[in-house]
């Protein structure tokens, strides 16, 4: 009897610590790591889902900034997060961009976290000052090829998607326009305005109000399609002619937990940020921040990091860009 009262004890502990199944998931506090600074774009997703998800489970959704090295620093603590189905952590393109520049990393995207889901897209956008003659991505490229090497783009620093992205068109184009890194986007915007530099390549929140002011002239948007945040701004493929026409660079946002972790609970997060996407208030919030909603599952998130690590590595390559 004292054995068997022993061996009950021991089952009651273990079915205490024992992962939550799906079933009372969740039942305490789940944390989401983002490896950028608050305010920022994908610290703005996590934030807009944060009170919504706390509405339907009951439990506090905590937001945890570890901005540095382009997204390195927060991917690096990501980790060591305990693989409980209560820890997850959202990335974006910038830490493809991260794997194509850095030669050794301290995490493994593939061999430390899996995907969940693909939730949203920021789209970069390519803006001149006002007093450069283009309104679309062609008759930039035309009148910056009439004056090679002598105008200049700033960007939100040196190995950001950003810049990347920027490179590659300058690589898929022939466009000869120099680099000048910025620590962030809006220093870049602000020398951009007042005619420091002809280009910049930014997020559209960051830049629509000087837009509407006049003080810069959207020229495209890089992904492949419109952004519903800015329609009306063509993309690079609409307008930048026959070697532009598959151009196509996303700045994409989404979910991955610790390889470990169970996949159950992470399936249950993944529905419900899904589920909480689709409200129209929700996407409203989100598109007067410059975010589109973009689901896709765990292989469409693979899919989209893939194909911005080749081209990323490519452009790496070919302009010898080095990280700082």
């Amino acid at each position: 009897m004292l054995a068997l009262g022993v061996a009950l004890c021991m089952n009651g502990a273990l079915a205490q610590t024992q992962t939550p199944t799906p079933d009372n998931y969740p039942n305490r506090p789940i944390r989401i790591l983002a490896p950028f600074a608050a305010g920022g774009t994908g610290d703005t997703v996590a934030r807009v889902l944060a009170p919504r998800l706390t509405e339907t489970w009951g439990q506090q959704i905590i937001i945890e900034n570890r901005p540095g090295a382009g997204g390195v620093i927060g991917m690096e603590a990501a980790r060591y997060l305990p693989p409980d189905g209560y820890n997850y952590v959202v990335i974006s393109n910038s830490t493809a961009a991260s794997e194509a520049i850095y030669p050794k990393l301290n995490y493994d995207l593939r061999r430390d976290f899996f995907p969940i889901n693909i939730v949203a897209s920021s789209p970069m956008l390519i803006a001149v000052n006002a007093k450069v003659d283009a309104d679309n991505i062609g008759q930039m490229l035309s009148l910056m090829q009439r004056d090679p090497g002598r105008r200049a783009y700033g960007s939100c620093g040196v190995g950001s998607a950003y810049h990347l992205a920027m490179e590659l068109l300058k690589f898929e184009s022939g466009l000869s326009i120099q680099h000048v890194p910025y620590k962030g986007c809006s220093p870049a915007i602000v020398d951009a305005i007042s005619g420091q530099i002809d280009v910049v390549i930014g997020p559209p929140s960051a830049m629509v109000q000087h837009i509407r002011s006049g003080k810069l002239r959207s020229i495209a948007v890089t992904f492949n399609h419109r952004a519903s945040s800015a329609p009306s701004v063509p993309t690079i493929a609409e307008s930048g002619g026959a070697k532009l026409a598959a151009f196509s660079v996303d700045n994409w946002y989404g979910f991955m937990a610790p390889i470990s972790a169970p996949r159950d609970n992470a399936s249950k997060f993944g529905g419900e940020v899904n589920r909480v996407l689709g409200l129209p208030a929700v996407r409203e919030q989100l598109a007067l921040a410059g975010i589109d909603v973009r689901l896709g599952n765990a292989s469409a998130f693979m899919d989209a990091y893939l194909a911005d690590l080749r081209q990323f590595k490519r452009v790496v390559e070919a302009a010898n860009i080095k990280p700082e």
